[in-house]
């Protein structure tokens, strides 16, 4: 789905700001208060969530990670074809 609208840049300090509307943020998946990343290139200004980092992935795990049986069944399967073990 594609959504365009005027808006105008505002004065803020030395800066500009813009208001992005509730239903461009809720589209976007945005979240008003969440981090976002500009991206300048080729004359566009392009806003983005941040890729998070392999520290955030994995920040819920404290312990050693023990795959499901299910898992461990297709660990242990025997190769079927040229795969790499």
């Amino acid at each position: 789905m594609t959504m365009r609208i005027k808006i105008t840049l505002k004065h803020w300090d030395n800066d500009a700001g813009v208001h992005i509307t509730k239903e461009m943020l809720a589209a976007a998946h945005f979240n008003p208060d969440a981090p976002i990343q500009l991206t300048v290139s080729a004359g566009k200004l392009l806003i983005q969530q941040p890729r998070p980092s392999l520290h955030d992935l994995f920040a819920h795990y404290h312990d050693f990670y023990l795959p499901t049986d299910q898992e461990s069944a297709w660990l242990a399967a025997p190769a079927v074809g040229a795969e790499l073990r």
